[in-house]
């Protein structure tokens, strides 16, 4: 029979081992280089720093279908362009969240925490070479084409839509294409953009 004070030690160290996360290791040449091997269920532990900006990767042919994070003020969060990847920093200390993202592959679990050391700069997924088979994923996205336009200039665009994690911008041929900022928290912010063959321009989020 284990004694009472083992007993209680015992039980109060239950919670803890219920809720284990993975925390991805340092890369063999730098430390805030992080590699974590895919594990269907598991979360990850990401620590960011509101000085930095944190990059995960996903793997060859992964697309990025849904974002989803708890607090989406105290973050940031961007998809990269390509789809296999998403950028993510805080905007205020001490901010702590979950974040969810599904891919046409997998589903991706994350506990995010603002921290000043260490940080991690980017973390790059491995997949056990016996992971064939994909978790649950969800479905390309229909897209949104529910935008308009409250005034008409040469710099209005002649389509804008989104597919759950971009959004496009059409121009006319030939027009002056203007920058393109996200107003959040009354104030504006650059975003990542790329033009496609056909001129359409991608900005990462919604």
């Amino acid at each position: 029979m284990f004694p009472a004070r083992l007993f209680i030690l015992l039980i109060a160290l239950l919670p803890g081992l219920a809720f284990a996360e993975a925390i991805p290791r340092g890369g063999p040449n730098d430390n805030r280089v992080r590699l974590a091997t895919y594990q269907e269920g598991q979360v990850y532990r990401l620590s960011v720093s509101l000085t930095h900006v944190t990059t995960v990767e996903f793997g060859e042919g992964e697309s990025i279908r849904s974002i989803i994070a708890g607090d989406t003020e105290g973050f940031e969060i961007d998809g990269v362009p390509g789809g296999q990847a998403f950028a993510i920093k805080p905007v205020a200390r001490g901010v702590h969240t979950n974040v969810t993202v599904y891919t046409n592959r997998r589903s991706y679990y994350f506990n995010v925490e603002e921290t000043r050391s260490p940080t991690f700069y980017v973390v790059q997924f491995r997949y056990p070479e016996d992971n064939t088979r994909p978790t649950r994923a969800i479905a390309a996205q229909a897209p949104n084409y529910n935008y308009g336009a409250s005034a008409r200039t040469e710099f209005t665009p002649t389509r804008v839509w989104d597919d759950g994690t971009f959004t496009y911008f059409e121009f006319p041929r030939n027009a002056p294409v203007p920058a393109i900022f996200r107003y959040a928290n009354g104030r504006e912010r650059t975003v990542n953009t790329q033009t496609p063959e056909d001129g359409v321009i991608r900005v990462s989020g919604v």
